[in-house]
């Protein structure tokens, strides 16, 4: 969830004695002062004593996404100019929710900062004592994390990774580079899982589990899913979408969202649980971007235990055109070639841990789960920057049952909207995958 916002416009703000360190705060327009929570300021001063980065010039904070690119927290660019070499830091931290324990905010850093402390170092040592040259590290570095729900990254914008688009679809080289990285993490996954049985269930205990499902029915998020399906239905021709309206209703397709955490088998893995565009980053060969060479997973806050056909679904069907859906068999046989030879590479087969047609019967199983998030997703990727809705903002703890909580007054690509999800819709119908 990171921009391409340059460090420009900065204005000095406050000043700190501390060591001569001085602490500048950028802004994101001329009327609007860009802050920056304490704890955050406070975490960078303890990595720069941590990591011995001393002698520090200058600290410098800035926006770190553009509207839209975030949601449920708050990202900061930092930049530590030193003469050693200049540090560059990405720090999210969550947002100040009304209904903090609805939205779950707390668990979702817990599980992230899981991921970083536990999870991935523990692949990473997995993978190198089994020699695999080209297995899973496409998580960027840690530096720190507080109790307070603040996470330190390194800043990937600085080698070269970008956003792609929200508003587009992606080509086919996009894509599949995202497939073949999540093949790499649920290979990682399968192989820990064979091996080493014991080490790797208790990694799942400790995963928050499925989000969704643990959610009140009549919770906020649980609430503004609805609204976005049922209202999106409500749009449709009666008579051009019959065939559709036939088989989408709104409670069975949050059905499938709501009961991933009842669908656990002997297939089920760690999972990325989050995978749609901005959560992604690419790095590319060349200004165009046409060609990304190299790809980030950049959120783990939804690290869970599920069907690794879950996290494809997900992010297939929120960043999918007509041609990759006609061309669906050809990326999951790039993901899934991808899965066995990093199973087999980790020294496990993958004839064993999961069957292609166990695969392609998973894939079918959990399509409605993508289709359902793309029907939500879609509606914010879509949205014009002054059209994103603030949820911390939101009063909705005051809103009773059944009340419409009106997140978009303003909606400029409804019709872009609507063509997008008719497309994936007419696509499911036509498959038989609902």
């Amino acid at each position: 969830k990171q921009s391409n916002l340059r460090a420009s416009k900065v204005k000095f703000i406050q000043s700190e004695t501390l060591d001569r360190r001085r602490v500048h705060l950028g802004r994101m327009s001329p009327d609007k002062e860009f802050s920056v929570s304490t704890d955050a300021i406070a975490l960078v001063k303890e990595l720069i004593t941590k990591y011995n980065w001393e002698p520090v010039s200058d600290v410098k904070y800035y926006p770190g996404t553009e509207a839209g690119d975030g949601y449920a927290c708050k990202h900061v660019a930092v930049e530590i100019t030193r003469p050693a070499g200049d540090i560059k830091l990405f720090i999210k931290y969550s947002l100040d929710f009304k209904e903090s324990k609805n939205m779950v905010i707390d668990k979702f850093f817990a599980n992230e900062t899981y991921f970083y402390k536990t999870v991935y170092p523990t692949y990473v040592k997995f993978i190198s004592a089994r020699n695999c040259q080209n297995g899973f590290r496409e998580a960027p570095k840690c530096y720190g994390f507080t109790p307070k729900n603040t996470i330190a990254l390194e800043n990937l914008r600085y080698k070269g990774f970008n956003l792609h688009d929200r508003r587009k679809t992606m080509d086919q080289k996009h894509i599949n580079l995202v497939l073949k990285t999540l093949a790499k993490f649920h290979a990682t996954s399968f192989a820990f899982k064979d091996q080493d049985p014991d080490a790797y269930q208790k990694l799942a205990d400790k995963c928050a589990g499925d989000f969704f499902s643990q959610q009140p029915k009549d919770s906020p998020t649980i609430r503004i899913f609805f609204e976005i399906i049922q209202e999106g239905l409500d749009k449709l021709d009666p008579e051009k979408d019959k065939k559709i309206l036939d088989k989408c209703n709104t409670r069975d397709l949050m059905d499938s969202i709501l009961n991933l955490g009842e669908n656990l088998n002997e297939y089920s893995i760690i999972s990325q649980g989050d995978c749609w565009c901005n959560n992604v980053m690419f790095q590319y060969e060349e200004e165009t971007k046409a060609n990304p060479i190299d790809v980030m997973l950049i959120d783990w806050q939804v690290l869970r235990s599920a069907s690794p056909a879950y996290d494809l679904s997900y992010f297939f069907y929120t960043i999918a055109s007509q041609e990759s859906l006609t061309n669906l068999n050809s990326h999951l046989e790039i993901y899934y070639e991808e899965l066995s030879e990093q199973i087999r590479q980790l020294g496990s087969n993958p004839e064993i841990l999961y069957p292609e047609d166990v695969f392609r019967n998973e894939w079918r199983r959990c399509s409605k789960y993508g289709f359902a998030l793309a029907f939500v997703l879609l509606k914010f990727m879509l949205a014009n920057k002054d059209e994103v809705p603030k949820l911390e903002n939101i009063g909705l703890e005051n809103l009773k049952v059944g009340e419409n909580i009106g997140l978009f007054p303003k909606y400029e690509n409804e019709e872009e909207y609507l063509g997008r999800v008719k497309m994936l819709a007419g696509f499911m119908v036509d498959n038989d995958y609902i």
